[in-house]
């Protein structure tokens, strides 16, 4: 049955040749009999560096078929809407994989995300990914909640919340309204946690395959304890201002303030307790920083983490 399935394995990439390249090894190494189609949208109107790439591996023939579009304005929801658009009018496929041009997958990625798929019939299956540094990190960060990643046992789950690992059946595209991946989200991040969260009021369903594992570079830029506690601080501030977009949002709202009182009431104590571990310190002041982005995100103020000047 998997050897008739057709996936298209979707990545949006900005200004990472290095890393797309990477990716498109490890994707031409994967171990599996589906019919796989690699889609890539290069999001930067100048350099379009992503798109140089794609052209030097057709030229030297890719083992699977290999497209790539472009998408100049900028944010990765305009790019992800250009890849879904894509493939809904010329593509032939009956499932999505998606991934990003900092990730790699291992060779049996694909194989044990359709095996999910198949032995659940979720419409949406996720995998774990795990960190990998590039340079020499203090032990407190490479330990911290921010890099130790999600994992859960296989079978299914109540929602997916990343684009980081996930397949999804091609079919949910029609149960969605356009656009896929709001706007409003392109440079603040959180674009793909609102998607499946509308995914699931739609009646879509959810599954996790922990051995669908991919790996993800983390530079020196991102392997400190400053650049996590911004990351935890817009995480926060993006989950409550969409949190107040919602059709539920007096619910969402209550167990956000509710979280928040909590994560900056409890600071203290979790800073004495943890005072001779330096990982439980570092955890403390992230769930503080958390907490402190969930008001801020009430009072309608946004982190454009992936704003990039001139573009």
């Amino acid at each position: 049955m998997t050897r008739f399935t057709r996936i298209t394995i979707a990545a949006a990439t900005f200004r990472r040749p290095s890393g797309l390249s990477r990716l498109l090894d490890h994707i031409e190494a994967l171990e599996t009999a589906a019919v796989v189609t690699v889609l890539i949208c290069d999001n930067d109107g100048q350099e379009q560096a992503g798109k140089k790439i794609v052209e030097a591996r057709l030229a030297k023939g890719y083992r699977f078929k290999l497209e790539c579009i472009s998408e100049p304005k900028q944010g990765l929801s305009y790019a992800r809407n250009a890849l879904f658009e894509h493939i809904a009018t010329k593509e032939n496929c009956d499932y999505i994989a998606m991934i990003d041009d900092d990730e790699w997958p291992s060779r049996q990625w694909l194989t044990k995300l359709e095996e999910t798929a198949f032995q659940t019939k979720a419409d949406v299956v996720g995998g774990p990914v795990q960190s990998v540094f590039e340079n020499e990190t203090p032990p407190c960060v490479v330990h911290c909640e921010q890099f130790r990643r999600k994992r859960n046992q296989t079978g299914p789950v109540p929602v997916v919340l990343s684009t980081e690992n996930a397949l999804l059946k091609f079919s949910i595209l029609g149960t969605i309204p356009k656009p896929w991946f709001d706007p409003v989200f392109a440079t603040t991040g959180g674009e793909d946690a609102d998607f499946f969260y509308r995914a699931k009021r739609s009646g879509a369903t959810f599954a996790w395959a922990d051995d669908a594992e991919i790996l993800e570079a983390i530079p020196a830029s991102r392997s400190t304890a400053q650049w996590a506690l911004k990351r935890n601080f817009r995480r926060g501030s993006t989950t409550a201002w969409r949190a107040t977009q919602r059709p539920e949002k007096l619910k969402s709202i209550t167990r956000l303030v509710l979280f928040g009182l909590v994560g900056i009431c409890s600071f203290p104590a979790f800073w004495f307790l943890g005072c001779r571990s330096p990982v439980r310190r570092l955890d403390a002041r992230l769930r503080l920083w958390r907490s402190i982005g969930y008001f801020s995100g009430f009072a309608r103020y946004r982190v454009h983490e992936y704003k990039v000047d001139g573009v």
